[in-house]
């Protein structure tokens, strides 16, 4: 009776670690495929590394980033040719390639002392996004997953002009959103 009983005991023994390997073995298949499957779902496209640098006697405000947004900056231009240069790095840290779908850019808004001012500024004022070789930003453009792109925002009273502001001339209302959608 002692021999079946320490069998039984025995078998009891290997039953039970055989359901606890199980268990285990249960849990961290699940855990491997719950982890790989929130990797395939990471998005993360954000704005880093900002920069200015301003021509002549503008100055300027720094943005600051919300997300995909550039917002809350503004420039002072006081001569023709005047300029403030933003740049600025997207970075693609997400598990997915990620494109370009739209830029949206408010409408700059000009301040002065002498409303002739901000109307000569704002009407003729350079404000747009670009590469950071100096050319046209395209939609569409691709961002590859665990990659980066270096933009500009340009904001100049452009020195082709002839007629220079009397008093210094605020533009704000500089916000850039750049929306992305999965590829």
């Amino acid at each position: 009776m002692s021999k079946r009983r320490k069998r039984e005991g025995s078998l009891l023994w290997i039953v039970g670690i055989c359901l606890l390997a199980f268990v285990v073995f249960v849990i961290y298949s699940i855990s491997i495929n719950f982890s790989d499957e929130k990797d395939l779902e990471r998005w993360d496209i954000h704005f880093t590394d900002l920069t200015a640098s301003a021509v002549g006697k503008a100055d300027y405000k720094l943005p600051i980033f919300v997300n995909t947004v550039v917002e809350n900056h503004e420039v002072s231009i006081y001569e023709i040719g005047d300029s403030v240069t933003f740049q600025f790095r997207v970075v693609n840290d997400g598990t997915q390639d990620a494109i370009l779908k739209d830029v949206v850019m408010s409408s700059p808004r000009c301040t002065s002392e002498k409303e002739e001012d901000s109307e000569l500024v704002c009407n003729n004022l350079v404000y747009k996004i670009i590469n950071e070789d100096g050319t046209e930003l395209d939609d569409n453009v691709t961002l590859k997953k665990d990659s980066d792109m270096i933009l500009n925002i340009l904001v100049e009273y452009p020195s082709s002009m002839e007629e220079k502001p009397s008093r210094v001339v605020t533009i704000n209302n500089l916000d850039i959103d750049l929306i992305f959608s999965k590829k």
